[in-house]
């Protein structure tokens, strides 16, 4: 007899079951106050309404995340500057 066979009509406790017996009341109740709602930080309008996707090399990747991460640029803002860069200086 195959295992699934073995299992067919063998249910276990509900998902909700088991939820319901990990947590006890006190718990859920200070996980609800502890996190009130905080206010949303309003986010910068950017323009930036068309998606850009291409492939790049892993080391590009790699490399351009880095700049990026250490300059605290966004990717987009960090292509923008490449690009007025290359009219700058025409390879």
């Amino acid at each position: 007899m195959s295992k699934l066979a073995a299992l067919k009509g063998k249910t276990g406790p509900s998902t909700v079951t088991k939820i319901n017996e990990n947590l006890t009341a006190g718990n859920l109740s200070e996980a609800l106050e502890g996190d009130s709602e905080a206010p949303r930080k309003a986010r910068k309008k950017t323009n930036r309404t068309v998606p850009f996707s291409t492939r790049v090399s892993q080391q590009f990747d790699d490399e351009f995340r880095r700049i990026a991460f250490e300059g605290k640029h966004r990717h987009a803002e960090l292509m923008e500057h490449m690009l007025e860069l290359y009219k700058k200086h025409e390879l």
